[in-house]
Formats: structure tokens, sequence, C-alpha cells
């Protein structure tokens, strides 16, 4: 049984944790003997799991009071406003969750019944003379008394101070807003070793577009989930996004490598040699490159090879080697 490195990738954290079986550990152990880009992969996702490893230690047993004393001190210190705004965000945290909207949607059927039955009880009832002019005023003013006196029952308010209140709420609501939690970058890399590729994938991606100093490193990220959930077909566009939005820095050539890498597996050589002949003009790439394009040269046709020639000979070439990318 023999492992590429498409397969690699997608086996690395199971053998990191010692879920493969037998067989399948020992393959993936054979792969690593001769292939240098997965034993760099391997060994950073055992550093990374060392470094996220920690010791558990034993809580004292008056911790917990401690804690929950200090969370109620510290709650009655907050100013009104922000208590509103912890509740509205734990009630849309559990609006957002399917059993409430299910809740909701069967709560909606229950009310809309009672009200068709009503309606059929009223229709019996002969029904009062009512002129225009209270036709057109009576439907808003009992509507509005009556959603204010849902809200505030209290009978010794009057309906104007109900409105005053009611009005106060709105505007407090409005100005406190919800703002959307973003997920952060080790959230994301929880996701990616864990093995839950699509979520670290959108997790990554979120981050990427929010900015900061981790977008650049979060882009990488989300092609790295890409290819290890769906392959290189989903994978190669994003490491090619990625070097072309992060040009001159360290993550454009780390995602030029991964993106080679992938035509390779996808059998695109000749885009695979574009982005090489690009590495090999980096010092810390240059021996990697080469071999690589070495590699490449090697299971090429001598029609293809030729017309990789004429291509590397090309003046766009030579004047500018980013205007290889356009070949692609």
């Amino acid at each position: 049984m023999s492992v590429n490195c498409e397969q690699f990738d997608k086996q690395a954290v199971d053998l990191l944790y010692d879920e493969l079986d037998e067989l399948s550990a020992s393959a993936a152990l054979r792969h690593l003997h001769h292939c240098s880009r997965c034993l760099s992969i391997y060994d950073k996702l055992k550093i990374t799991k060392e470094q996220f490893d920690a010791p558990v230690q034993q809580a004292e047993p008056e911790l917990l009071a401690k804690v929950i004393a200090l969370e109620q001190r510290a709650r009655a210190s907050l100013p009104w406003t922000e208590r509103i705004g912890r509740a509205v965000s734990v009630l849309a945290e559990y609006a957002m969750r399917p059993q409430s909207a299910m809740a909701a949607v069967l709560l909606l059927m229950v009310a809309t019944s009672f009200i068709f039955v009503r309606e059929e009880e009223d229709s019996s009832k002969p029904q009062p003379a009512v002129s225009h002019e209270q036709r057109s005023e009576a439907p808003n003013t009992s509507t509005k008394n009556a959603i204010i006196a849902k809200v505030y029952p209290s009978e010794e308010m009057t309906n104007q101070e109900r409105k005053n209140r009611v009005n106060v709420l709105v505007n407090e609501a409005e100005s406190l807003g919800l703002k959307q939690r973003l997920p952060n970058y080790r959230e994301a890399m929880t996701a990616f070793q864990a093995g839950r590729y699509a979520t670290a994938e959108q997790l990554f991606r979120q981050v990427a577009l929010a900015g900061g100093d981790k977008s650049a490193s979060a882009a990488l990220q989300e092609a790295h989930s890409a290819r290890n959930g769906s392959g290189c077909d989903r994978a190669a566009p994003l490491y090619r996004a990625v070097f072309h939005k992060y040009s001159g820095s360290t993550v454009e050539l780390e995602a030029r490598w991964h993106s080679a890498s992938c035509y390779r597996a996808l059998g695109k050589n000749a885009l695979a040699a574009v982005q090489l002949r690009v590495l090999s003009k980096n010092a810390a790439y240059r021996a990697r490159a080469e071999k690589a394009l070495a590699a490449v040269a090697a299971i090429t046709t001598p029609a293809l090879s030729g017309s990789s020639d004429s291509a590397e000979k090309s003046p766009s070439e030579n004047s500018n080697p980013k205007s290889e990318e356009t070949s692609e």
C-alpha cells in the first residue's frame, strides 16, 4: 500500500494523534522517508501540537465559588445599558438556534389557528354600526394600545406613559446595536487541527477578510484547509489568489510552492513549472525548486518540454518574473 502527497495531507492529523490503523500508519511513515514536503508539514504539525498541549492542573476546591462571586460582583458594577446589551446578545444567540426557530413556527401556527377560530365566532355575532371616520381611526388606535398594554400591562400607567417607555427602549436598542463576533485565528487553527477542514476553511476566510496581522497567514491556511478537505482542484485557485494578493511577502513564496505542488498532483506540469521557475530565483527556495523542476522535466514529453523552453526564453518572462503568472 503506497501513499501519495494528497492522501498524506488527509491522513496527517490522524497519524499525529495515532488514530490510523497499523497498515495505513506504516504506509504514511514510509512516505515521509522520501518526501521532504510532507515531512516538513508533519514536523510543523507536531510542533504545533506540542505548543497547544498543556498539563492539566487541579483547581482549588473554592475556586468555583470565587469565580461565581467575582462574576456577580462584575455584573452588579455594569451600567444598565450594557446589561441590556448582554441580555439582547443572549436572546439573539438562542434565537439563532434551529430549535428556537421550530418553536417559533409552532407557536405561530397555534396562534394563527386561535385567531381564525376567534374570527369565525365573532362573525356569528351582530356587529354594531360604525361611521366612516371611526373605521379609519379605530384600527390604528386599538392596535397600538393593545401592543403597549402587552409590553407594560400595569394598570397604574397611562397609555401616554407606556408609549413614552416603549419609545425610550426602542431608541436605546437601536443605539446599542449588535456587533457580529468574528472568529479568531486560534479558533480556526483548532478546527484545522481537529480535521474539520470545511469549518476551518470558512473560519480562516473570515479572519483573512477581516484584515489585520494574521490576514495573510489566514488566507494561506484557508487554501491548506481546502486542499486537505477537498483536494487540489479546489486549493490551487486559492493558492494562486494568495500569492497574487500578498506579493512580495514570505506568504507569496509559500503559496507559490504549494500551488506548484498542487499542479503537479493534478498533472498540470506546465503550470507547476511556471511557479517553480519563479521560486528558483529566490535563494530560500532555489534548491527545492530546481530539484522539482528536474522532476517535472523528467516526466514531461519532449514536445511539451520544447514549448516550455520557448516560453522560458520569451522577452516578457525575462523582463518581469511575475509576467509568467499570466500563462496560467
